[in-house]
């Protein structure tokens, strides 16, 4: 699981062990936000797509009502 972490100015995504420190995500300018985005789209993105799934099933069934 990644994990956001800030150490002192240097913000950074870690998702190696600590065998493979060279796997951390770092970004440049990035803001909290666009962390968080990053660090929970692997949860939340498919999350998203079953929703669209979904809504897109209502809507088809209530085309025909």
């Amino acid at each position: 699981m990644a994990g956001y972490v800030h150490c002192s100015s240097n913000n950074f995504i870690r998702i190696g062990t600590k065998q493979q420190r060279n796997k951390d995500i770092k970004l440049i300018d990035a803001t909290d936000a666009e962390y968080d985005f990053i660090v929970h789209a692997r949860q939340d993105i498919p999350k998203l797509l079953n929703e669209i799934r979904r809504l897109k099933t209502v809507i088809n069934k209530n085309k025909w009502t």
